[in-house]
């Protein structure tokens, strides 16, 4: 989960180089599309895991946003992250990493029941220095909520 957003500064950087914006409200719909199909393939809630992914979503835009928005230069963005290819090299990294996600979200399922844990977890293991403990709260309940039973997709 915090690779998806260690990534952010290279997704930054090449939006900064051809002037786009943060949102991409295509991308981001092509994702949640994306992982409502796989989430049902194993059985999960499709519902549960877009809310997880579009946690993660805002949260990626948040790191995006405060690179872009450096006015203090305090944040460097590293030089692994700078020209690379959004389309070529950083979108086929997100989406193997979407697609390890969804697999630890199943075989994992059992630690998703453990509310506290998760938000231990996540304070703890999100690296990202610009998330508020608020911001890695939200992505502990989005965690949780997904471990949680109900309806599910057939």
């Amino acid at each position: 989960l915090d690779l998806r957003l260690a990534l952010m500064p290279a997704v930054a950087d090449y939006k900064h180089r051809f002037n786009l914006p943060v949102t991409d409200q295509g991308q981001e719909h092509a994702v949640l599309k994306q992982v409502a199909a796989q989430a049902r393939e194993v059985k999960l809630d499709e519902q549960k895991v877009q809310q997880l992914f579009r946690v993660q979503i805002e949260l990626a835009k948040r790191v995006q946003l405060a690179f872009l928005q450096n006015e203090q230069r305090q944040l460097v963005f590293p030089a692994w992250a700078q020209g690379l290819d959004l389309t070529a090299d950083i979108r086929p990294v997100l989406l193997d990493l979407g697609n390890r996600i969804i697999g630890e979200l199943v075989r994992a399922a059992w630690a998703l029941q453990e509310r506290e844990a998760l938000f231990r977890l996540t304070e703890e293991e999100i690296t990202a220095s610009v998330l508020s403990a608020e911001e890695r709260h939200q992505f502990g309940e989005a965690l949780w909520q997904v471990g949680q039973p109900g309806e599910k997709e057939n």
